[in-house]
């Protein structure tokens, strides 16, 4: 369990009721073994929710219930009760869907409060999607759930990592899902952890070969009032296509589920626990790198403005050390700020490619990719 605050004002308690889950992703997060003992006791959760009402100093609340599987667990309408009770202006819920299958038991959940549904579906394509969630006859129950939660009226939004399975028909699925009344869609893209590294199931394929299936699913007419967001997707993906590029906060609360390994580094761990091998595929490795850099002791200047660029940006300069009370956040902020650079697929035709870090990343947000403009050796 932890609780984070977001740029916005908004208190992002997040509670994890359960390690459970019916589903069995090859791709799972958390990758370990489920075990009996991993429903946690429900006067723990509620005592937790109660100190986190007591002790917040913001004035909005969100409470978001996840695990594994937050629908698992017997006593969650009791749970997002006493969440509401206390004050909570939002209670949220992370589910794949299938146990919401059971109408009572979303009429149970709307009755007791609550107010949003993530729902987590992979696939429109039933093959695919029970591949992806490793059961059979999740398909029919997670979209059963979803139509149920429709018709009563909860307001609910989807999460699609893309993985290997499902990255080529990626843009039918996001028209399949508008087409039953998804009006918030977040894409992210697989991570090497858990068990998608035991897996083999991070790889997509060449990045030029998936951007291509990245620009069908933003070249669609998206209809008002739909919203797509990304996560944790290469920035070079969204080329022409700007606009879905994450939100800074969304980096911030990406690096707070890490928060664990990586506060224990600054603190003193000889190296980040997840260090290795995996790293070439994963989206924070240049972060980290940094991390490493500043916590040996050397200097950490803010990246160069590239060549093609002529238009200065601000900070120029800037630096960082460890020093006494160094902390994750303040590193976090300063590579946002000065580090946080990308580069355009295109970049690779650039002579200057290997000596240089890209555009900064909220200039690429700001004026598009095309700001970039490789430098090509003449024949």
């Amino acid at each position: 369990m932890r609780a984070s605050t977001g740029k916005d004002g908004i208190d992002r308690f997040i509670v994890c009721v359960t390690r459970l889950c019916n589903n069995k992703c090859f791709f799972c997060y958390s990758g370990r073994e489920r075990k009996k003992d991993e429903l946690i006791p429900t006067g723990e959760i509620l005592n937790f929710i109660r100190l986190l009402k007591r002790d917040s100093v913001a004035e909005s609340r969100m409470l978001i219930i996840t695990g594994g599987e937050p629908t698992i667990h017997p006593d969650l309408p009791d749970i997002v009760r006493e969440a509401k009770r206390c004050g909570y202006e939002a209670v949220r819920i992370i589910s794949n869907g299938r146990m919401l299958a059971n109408e009572n038991l979303v009429i149970t959940l709307k009755e007791a409060g609550l107010d949003d549904i993530v729902f987590s579906l992979h696939s429109h394509i039933k093959e695919d999607f029970e591949k992806i969630a490793g059961v059979e006859g999740s398909y029919v129950q997670s979209l059963k759930g979803l139509l149920n939660v429709r018709k009563y009226g909860i307001r609910f939004s989807i999460n699609i990592v893309v993985n290997r399975i499902n990255y080529k028909t990626l843009s039918e699925t996001v028209r399949f899902f508008i087409s039953l009344g998804v009006r918030d869609i977040h894409l992210f893209q697989v991570q090497p952890f858990g068990s998608s590294w035991k897996t083999d199931g991070y790889p997509l394929s060449p990045p030029e070969e998936a951007y291509a299936y990245f620009q069908k699913v933003f070249s669609l007419p998206i209809p008002e009032g739909v919203h797509i967001e990304t996560n944790k997707i290469p920035e070079y993906y969204l080329e022409n296509f700007e606009q879905y590029i994450g939100e800074p906060r969304k980096f911030e609360d990406n690096i707070l589920g890490r928060y664990p390994e990586l506060s224990a580094y600054v603190s003193g761990a000889e190296k980040i626990s997840c260090k290795g091998p995996r790293c070439k595929l994963c989206y924070f490795q240049d972060y980290c790198n940094d991390l490493e850099w500043v916590m040996s002791g050397r200097i950490l200047k803010r990246r160069e403005v590239p060549r093609c660029i002529k238009t200065p940006i601000s900070g120029k300069g800037a630096t960082l050390r460890k020093n006494e009370g160094f902390a994750l956040e303040a590193f976090t902020d300063f590579y946002m700020r000065h580090r946080h650079f990308v580069k355009s697929l295109r970049c690779k035709e650039c002579i200057y490619f290997s000596k240089c870090d890209g555009a900064w990343i909220e200039d690429v947000r700001a004026g598009g990719f095309k700001i970039m403009k490789p430098v090509v050796e003449k024949k």
